[in-house]
């Protein structure tokens, strides 16, 4: 049975944070729908992605909360994260050397980089 979800979208560094209704049967589907929501010509693109001229479609390591749940968009899928963890990388990606010159996005990678090595 489809259910309407409120879901979080937060892209670290950026103070960009969309409280949107999302419809899907499961997690995941609500994931998945969030990210077509979320994806300049998915041909499935919300209402406030549409809205706002310049506002970037979501990417790997972009945060999604669900019903109170945080997921990590990955390559592939999603990953489950902790509201320290969301905390923690909006922080990092603040304080990078490349979030003043080149912006948030570059800087996340980079701080994403750095994690995974």
């Amino acid at each position: 049975m489809k259910q309407i979800s409120v879901v979080k979208i937060v892209y670290p560094g950026e103070r960009v944070i969309f409280d949107i209704k999302i419809e899907g049967s499961t997690r995941e589907e609500i994931l998945e729908n969030t990210f077509a929501a979320f994806n300049h010509g998915s041909g499935k693109e919300h209402e406030t992605l549409k809205g706002r001229p310049g506002c970037r479609s979501m990417s790997k390591n972009d945060l999604v909360q669900v019903d109170g749940v945080w997921f990590q968009c990955e390559s592939f899928g999603w990953k489950e994260v902790t509201e320290e963890y969301v905390n923690e990388i909006d922080s990092e990606v603040r304080r990078h050397p490349l979030y003043k010159e080149h912006g948030a996005w570059f800087a996340l990678s980079d701080v994403m980089y750095q994690k995974r090595k």
